[in-house]
């Protein structure tokens, strides 16, 4: 029998709202083009190399509007040893201005990068799904951002308060007397009844915090999954590198609390010296 014509329900639909955000970007062209070996013979298109790729746009936003100029362009084909001439590199700014806003954001330079297909980048077999894949993203990713705030804040505050009693330490090292002593039994006193407990309530603050992350990163991975009408192969990449940017959380943020328990112990020492080795 002759091929049927597409309907309505199924024709591909074209997405042409692109994300502000760049991590919405990358993660938009990573959806489509993830794992696939690009046509300009950059290798296989990946999500490590396409962080990099957004780390070296950034550097060239220079006024930080999120999208390069023609100035910032050239500047950026400079910098990735693009011989060519001025007039050269005004054709491949054009090239690159697939929207022709004059202006060349990360998914028209990862298009141009990697020789990828604009059109395709924005065709989805199912808009509804792209839509709501990317709205809960965006929230997943801003809950991420929350919670790592949070734990920026909570080790700033940890480490000054660190710092702030160091200082007090230090002063109480140099006093003498009926104030030396009453100063020693007050320290003596902290050591042996607040220890414990300020302990058990930063175990907590700190788990909690890592619950907190843990359900961001699950809400982002749901999210994917929501839009993905794809090949068993294309979910498993996903799912690998999904995992991938997980333990790559993980290990930063043991680095961020090996890094504060090491402030704090510095601390402690210093006030320790401040007081018996220096105080008379």
């Amino acid at each position: 029998p002759p091929p049927q014509a597409p309907t309505p329900s199924t024709m591909p639909a074209v997405y042409d709202q692109d994300p502000e955000d760049h991590r919405m970007q990358l993660e938009m062209y990573l959806f489509k083009f993830g794992g696939m070996e690009s046509p300009s013979n950059r290798g296989t298109i990946t999500r490590d190399g396409l962080v990099d790729l957004l780390a070296e746009y950034e550097r060239h936003d220079l006024d930080k509007d999120g999208e390069l100029n023609e100035v910032e362009s050239s500047s950026l084909l400079e910098h990735r040893d693009e011989t060519m001439t001025a007039l050269e590199r005004r054709d491949h700014f054009r090239e690159m201005d697939r929207n022709g806003n004059h202006l060349i954001s990360f998914l028209e330079w990862a298009t141009f990068v990697y020789g990828t297909s604009w059109e395709d980048l924005h065709t989805f077999t199912d808009q509804a799904a792209m839509d709501a894949a990317k709205a809960a993203m965006r929230e997943a990713m801003e809950e991420q951002d929350r919670v790592r705030a949070e734990i920026e804040a909570r080790r700033q505050a940890e480490e000054k308060a660190a710092a702030d009693r160091a200082a007090e330490l230090e002063a109480e090292a140099k006093l003498t007397g009926v104030q030396g002593m009453a100063a020693f039994f007050k320290r003596a006193a902290e050591a042996t009844g607040d220890t414990t407990e300020d302990n058990a309530a930063k175990i907590k603050r700190e788990a909690a915090a890592r619950r907190a992350l843990r359900e961001a990163e699950k809400k982002r991975k749901e999210a994917e999954d929501m839009a993905k009408e794809l090949s068993p192969e294309e979910a498993r990449r996903r799912m690998e590198a999904a995992q991938a940017e997980a333990d790559a959380e993980r290990a930063r943020i043991a680095e961020q609390q090996k890094a504060a328990t090491a402030a704090r112990r510095k601390a402690f020492r210093d006030a320790q010296e401040a007081k018996w080795g220096g105080g008379k």
